[in-house]
């Protein structure tokens, strides 16, 4: 069985190489092949500029998810915020202030209180405008 199955892969390759060459010429006139350019050779050819990364506009919470229900006394909260914007993460038992990086991202733990807790998350941009959102996080130490 593997010889046959040799001999038929054998016997492909070689029409390949054989009928390869011509197969444009028995292929209709309709039919277009794409094209090779060698970019190197190519002088004329346009520059391709890739866009710049999207500039985050506004406040963005990435974690928790609104109203979760977790089994530990502290939680990450992150998100996205225009870069070097100043986030403050007011919790029930503690305050926190980050600086967003240059990817636009911020991170920071907070501790919790038993039951429910409003966290309120305030960014200001470089121009002074505070962005504000609210998100309530329910902390129980029974499993889950």
């Amino acid at each position: 069985m593997a010889t046959i199955i040799g001999f038929a892969i054998g016997l492909g390759i070689t029409a390949i190489f054989l009928v390869g060459p011509n197969l444009k010429t028995m292929l209709p006139a309709q039919l277009k092949l794409p094209t090779i350019i060698d970019v190197a050779e190519n002088k004329n050819s346009e520059t391709v500029t890739p866009n710049p990364p999207q500039q985050i506009t506004g406040l963005a919470i990435d974690s928790p998810l609104p109203e979760a229900v977790v089994n530990t006394d502290n939680i990450l909260i992150s998100g996205s915020a225009p870069t070097d914007s100043t986030i403050v993460i007011q919790g029930d038992r503690e305050d926190i202030v980050l600086t967003v990086g240059n990817d636009g991202k911020f991170a920071g733990k907070i501790n919790l209180s038993e039951g429910n807790n409003e966290i309120l998350v305030t960014g200001y941009a470089k121009d002074g405008n505070p962005t504000t959102q609210m998100l309530s996080v329910y902390f129980t130490a029974d499993e889950i």
